[in-house]
């Protein structure tokens, strides 16, 4: 996605959407990972070592 998205925006003139749209992606993928392993370990299904 990283490479193939802001690609075809730009060959269909919407580089800028396409670029705002891949950050509000990576930005959500950042929060939600983060949540899910929080959320993991605060009920004890991760290892904390």
């Amino acid at each position: 996605m990283i490479s193939i998205y802001p690609l075809l925006g730009q060959r269909y003139g919407m580089a800028g959407v396409s670029a705002a749209a891949l950050m509000v992606a990576t930005l959500a993928a950042f929060v939600t990972l983060n949540l899910a392993i929080g959320l993991m370990k605060g009920y004890g299904l991760l290892p904390t070592g």
